[in-house]
């Protein structure tokens, strides 16, 4: 069957604010207004997007506390939701208070944030080799401080793994 477009007319009532602020949103145009705002509805919906009612938003503003703008900042709460960031788990630590002012200034002598230092503190554990006391070693590939600062830099992240650097070797490689 052949990919036909078809012309929609739509007839609905509204009231004069919204009216007024798609038209001003749009430059004074009311036509192509709705006819911009009802393409890319549509669009976006017949290709798996999602249209949120303002309560929902709201509510989501509340859970978040602070005001929710953009569908960029839904993907990132639910993420963190979620336990991810950027494709790897998060983890959250509770930390004794008696330490904690111990870590945080060392945090601070380093010029890094608290998940910096406790990024730091987990490589440390696999770096030193006492993460494999209890369970079965693996292979370790021990860096400089000159080569890991630089896959820093080439990467563009100071918190990369195993699987970073062999991804970026196959983009550049190919397949074996």
């Amino acid at each position: 069957m052949a990919n036909i477009n078809k012309t929609i007319q739509l007839e609905f009532q509204i009231n004069q604010a919204d009216y007024d602020r798609i038209v001003d949103a749009s430059g004074g145009d009311s036509v192509v207004a709705f006819k911009g705002l009802a393409e890319f509805f549509y669009h976006s919906y017949a290709n798996g997007g999602l249209m949120l009612r303002p309560n929902d938003l709201a509510r989501m503003s509340k859970s978040a506390g602070r005001p929710i703008r953009t569908a960029v900042e839904v993907s990132e709460l639910v993420e963190k939701g979620a336990s991810v960031k950027d494709g790897k788990n998060v983890f959250q630590l509770a930390l004794d208070p008696s330490v904690l002012p111990v870590f945080e200034e060392t945090a601070k002598t380093m010029g890094w944030t608290m998940d910096q230092l406790m990024q730091d503190c987990v490589n440390q554990i696999v770096d030193q080799g006492w993460l494999y006391v209890m369970s079965p070693g693996n292979k370790l590939i021990q860096l400089s401080d000159v080569d890991r600062q630089w896959l820093e830099g080439y990467l563009g992240t100071p918190n990369f793994y195993g699987a970073d650097v062999v991804k970026k070797l196959r983009e550049f490689v190919g397949p074996k």
